[in-house]
């Protein structure tokens, strides 16, 4: 904590010095007088308080983790996956920092790492009794990157997109595998690795690796018992196949859906976007745009639809279109952790909107002032369901202009005939 402190005077006076230092001289004396005034700051008192403050974090921290038949570790392991629902789990990083600089060990992760484990026996069981091709797919994705840490196919694609009992089921596991860790004192002596590779982290000693890997693999089965009895969707046991087979005649025909730009600027692929999340393709295809340099931004609704999704921190609006297209618009990276301030909503949850009606506006200044990305990403979440997804070939657009061309085969049945399985 003290280290972030210190760089973020150094970042500021730096700003101040390269502002207000002559051309000649910026070179030579920026670096030394940013040395030097962070070095002074910390030294004459914040740094003593900070560390004051770090300490009392940490002492914090270890009594809540220390509460009676594992109080303490339920708290922590049930709270976990709510709040990386709502995007503040990066916080974490910095207490277990400060855990592993004054005391060696890192218990905090050890109660966080159960909200994986949980999400393994919540996915394996939808995929065991799902009925349909589709969620069998997206469960099974979603547990396949589950062992390696990502959690977010599991959470978005799984935990929430049918009803909130299987979150419900992993935020109460993981709870109940972090209460026995925290009574059997177990704890890492590192942080950054999730699941499968987890492991690693308690091999400097035999009880609590072996402590670990039993509680670890009882959250999946106890997670994944739980799910098969209180919390298997019902959309999920319909089976894709008709009950009776058809013959017929089969015509397709192919057309585009035009998805607009929700915003003016500069078009950027999405592989080049800051946030693995997004880059990688895992919430689905899709683009970003870098607004122009202006303070306030207007974003627009890129198509006609129903308002699915509008984050009460504004970062996020879901659209919905007649003819089934998900469409994300997120504005910026990580800009959860802002909360808001820079952003004004104009619409609500579940209303129906008309394409270039405005959603919203943000800061731009405010978000790069935080050292946050403000790109605006537009993203097909369902992707996966359309024969092909284009994008524009231009540099730069406007608002209302064409980006994404999602192609759909319409199938048509003639002489259509039943017989009896």
């Amino acid at each position: 904590m003290t280290a972030l402190v210190a760089g973020f005077i150094g970042a500021k006076s730096e700003l101040f010095y390269r502002k207000h230092m002559p051309n000649v001289l910026e070179q030579i004396l920026t670096p030394f007088l940013t040395m030097l005034t962070t070095f002074i700051i910390m030294i004459l008192g914040v740094g003593p308080v900070v560390h004051w403050i770090e300490l009392g974090m940490v002492n914090g921290v270890k009594a809540l983790i220390g509460l009676p038949f594992g109080i303490g570790g339920f708290l922590v392991g049930a709270a976990y996956p709510l709040m990386v629902l709502i995007g503040i789990h990066q916080t974490m990083i910095m207490i277990e920092t400060s855990l592993l600089a004054n005391t060696g060990f890192n218990p905090l992760i050890t109660l966080e790492a159960m909200y994986g484990f949980a999400n393994l026996g919540v996915a394996l069981a939808i995929f065991l009794r799902a009925k349909s091709n589709k969620t069998k797919a997206t469960s099974m994705g979603a547990f396949m990157s589950q062992l390696f840490g990502v959690s977010e196919p599991t959470l978005f694609g799984v935990l929430i997109r049918y009803n909130f009992r299987p979150l419900i089921v992993t935020a109460l596991t993981s709870g109940i595998g972090a209460a026995f860790l925290s009574i059997f004192h177990v704890q890492a002596n590192s942080y950054g690795l999730a699941v499968l590779p987890s492991y690693l982290m308690y091999i400097y000693n035999g009880h609590a690796l072996l402590f670990y890997t039993i509680i670890s693999i009882l959250t999946v089965i106890v997670a994944f018992l739980a799910t098969n009895a209180f919390a298997i969707p019902k959309e999920i046991l319909v089976s894709d196949k008709n009950e009776k087979q058809m013959m017929a005649t089969v015509k397709s025909d192919v057309s585009d859906q035009k998805v607009y730009a929700p915003v003016d600027g500069q078009v950027l692929a999405l592989s080049k976007v800051s946030d693995p999340v997004f880059s990688s393709g895992m919430m689905g295809a899709g683009v970003g745009i870098q607004t122009p340099d202006v303070e306030e931004v207007n974003v627009y609704a890129p198509q006609d639809g129903q308002l699915s999704i509008v984050a009460d921190t504004g970062h996020a609006y879901g659209l919905v279109t007649k003819s089934g297209i998900e469409i994300l618009v997120h504005i910026g990276v990580d800009t959860v952790s802002l909360k808001g301030k820079p952003v004004t909503i104009k619409v609500t949850q579940g209303e129906q909107v008309k394409k270039g009606q405005l959603l919203g506006t943000f800061n731009k200044k405010m978000i790069q002032a935080a050292g946050l990305d403000p790109t605006v990403m537009t993203i097909i979440t369902n992707s996966k369901d359309y024969e092909k997804v284009e994008f524009s070939d231009k540099q730069t657009v406007q608002s209302g202009e064409p980006i994404i061309a999602v192609q759909q085969e319409a199938v048509v049945l003639e002489n259509i005939s039943e017989t009896a399985q």
